[in-house]
C-alpha cells in the first residue's frame, strides 16, 4: 500500500514539474522557429502543449521510478504501461498537430487562390490519422504480449480473402481520391447526380455527403458517386430560361406578330438577359393554342437571382399578352366568344411598324437591338430592392 502511495505522489510531482519544463522548452523553441520562419503559427505549439506536457511527465516519472524502492515484480508492468502511454501521447500529439496544419493549409490555399484544393485536406487528414492509429495499435498489441509478427503473417495468409471482402471499401477510398484530384465537384458546390440535386457538404474516405433541397443528407459511396454523370450547377456562367406560352387560338396573325416583337424587345432590353442567344419563335399551331417558345440565358449563376429574373419576365410577358388584346390558351374545349378580345391595338401597332419599315420580323436590326440594350427597368419601378439600390 505504501508503494502505491509513493508512486501516486511521484506521479503528482512529475505532472506539476512537467508544466514548467514544457512551458520553458516550448517558449525557447518558438523563439528559434520564429527567427527563422516569421510566418509560423504559434497555435501549433499551443495545441502541442498538453500532449507534450504529458510526455515530459511520463519521462520524469520513469526517471524517478528508478530512485524509488518498489517491488521488482512491478517493474515489467510499469515499463509496459509507460510504452502504452507513450504510444497514446504520441498519437494525441500527431492528431492535434495534423488538425492545426490542416487549418493552416486551408487558409494558405485560400490566400493563394487555390481554394479548389481545400477539398483534399479532410481526406488527407483522416488518412494520416488512420495510419497513426494503426501504428499505435500495433505498439499496444506488442506490449500486451501479442506476437505482432505472427499476427501479420496470419493476415498475409488470409490477405486474399480480406482483399476480396474489402474491394468495395478500397473502391470507395480510390473514388474519394479521384473526386478530390479530378475536382468535377467541390465542397460547397451545388450539383445534380442521377435524378437528384444537392449541395456537397463533405467528401470523406468512404462516402460523399450531400445536403438535398429537403434539408436531408444523403451519403453516397464514393465508388458509385465518382462513376455517376455529375452536373456541377455552381460552375454555370449563365442559367437557361426556356418556356412555351400557349396563346389563344382566336388570336389574329397581327396579334402574334405584336407578341413576337414585344417579347423580343423585353429580352433585348432586360439588363440580366444575354442578347446573343435570345430567341422568340412561333413554334406550333396546336389544336388548342398557338405556341410561342421563348429561349434565353439569364446572366447569373445563382438560382435565387434566376428565379427573380424569370418571375419578372413572366409578369411582363403577361402584360404584353393583355396589351395585345388576347389571352393565354385554355387547354379545354370551350366556346370562343370573339367579343372578349380586342385585336385593334396589336393590329394598329403592327401596321405602324410596317409603314415605318420597323417590323422586327424575322429578326431585329442591329440598330434596334443597340437602342433596346439595357433600357428596361430592373428591378422594376416601385420595387423596394430598386429603392434601396438607388438610395446607396
Amino acid at each position: 500500500m505504501i508503494h502505491i502511495a509513493v508512486l501516486c505522489l511521484l506521479a503528482a510531482v512529475c505532472f506539476l514539474l512537467s508544466y514548467y519544463v514544457t512551458k520553458f522548452i516550448i517558449k525557447s523553441v518558438s523563439k528559434q522557429i520564429i527567427k527563422r520562419l516569421p510566418t509560423f503559427d504559434k497555435k501549433i505549439l499551443r495545441a502541442a502543449f498538453t500532449p507534450v506536457r504529458f510526455g515530459f511527465a511520463l519521462c520524469l516519472f520513469i526517471i524517478g521510478a528508478h530512485f524509488v524502492d518498489i517491488p521488482e515484480s512491478w517493474v515489467p508492468f510499469i515499463r509496459h504501461g509507460a510504452e502504452i502511454l507513450s504510444a497514446f501521447i504520441l498519437t494525441w500529439l500527431v492528431f492535434s498537430v495534423v488538425d492545426l496544419l490542416g487549418e493552416w493549409l486551408a487558409e494558405h490555399l485560400r490566400e493563394t487562390g487555390q481554394a479548389g484544393m481545400i477539398g483534399m485536406i479532410p481526406l488527407g487528414r483522416r488518412t494520416l490519422k488512420v495510419a497513426v492509429m494503426i501504428l499505435a495499435l500495433i505498439t499496444f498489441l506488442q506490449n500486451i504480449g501479442v506476437h505482432v509478427t505472427a499476427l501479420l503473417a496470419g493476415i498475409g495468409v488470409g490477405g486474399i480473402a480480406v482483399a476480396l471482402g474489402a474491394q468495395k471499401m478500397i473502391g470507395d477510398l480510390i473514388g474519394g481520391i479521384m473526386l478530390v484530384l479530378d475536382r468535377p465537384i467541390r465542397v460547397g458546390d451545388d450539383c445534380k447526380f442521377g435524378a437528384q440535386t444537392g449541395r456537397i457538404e463533405e467528401i470523406g474516405i468512404r462516402t460523399t455527403r450531400i445536403r438535398t433541397p429537403d434539408r436531408s443528407v444523403i451519403a453516397v459511396p464514393n465508388s458509385d458517386f465518382s462513376q455517376m454523370q455529375l452536373e456541377n450547377l455552381s460552375m454555370r456562367d449563365r442559367i437557361r430560361l426556356n418556356c412555351v406560352l400557349g396563346i389563344h387560338r382566336a388570336s389574329t396573325p397581327d396579334q402574334l406578330r405584336f407578341l413576337l416583337i414585344e417579347f423580343r424587345k423585353l429580352l433585348y432590353a432586360h439588363p440580366k438577359i444575354d442578347q446573343e442567344p435570345a430567341r422568340v419563335r412561333l413554334v406550333a399551331i396546336a389544336q388548342s393554342s398557338l405556341d410561342i417558345e421563348i429561349n434565353a440565358y439569364v446572366l447569373t449563376h445563382q438560382n435565387t437571382e434566376f428565379l427573380a429574373v424569370r418571375e419578372d419576365l413572366f409578369l411582363r410577358f403577361l402584360d404584353k399578352v393583355r396589351e395585345a388584346g388576347t389571352s393565354l390558351a385554355v387547354p379545354i374545349q370551350e366556346t370562343v366568344v370573339s367579343a372578349g378580345f380586342d385585336p385593334s391595338h396589336a393590329a394598329q401597332q403592327v401596321a405602324d411598324w410596317r409603314m415605318k419599315g420597323e417590323l422586327g420580323l424575322p429578326e431585329f436590326s442591329e440598330t434596334q437591338i443597340e437602342a433596346l440594350d439595357d433600357s428596361l427597368d430592373y428591378p422594376p419601378k416601385g420595387s423596394v430592392v430598386r429603392a434601396e439600390f438607388f438610395a446607396l
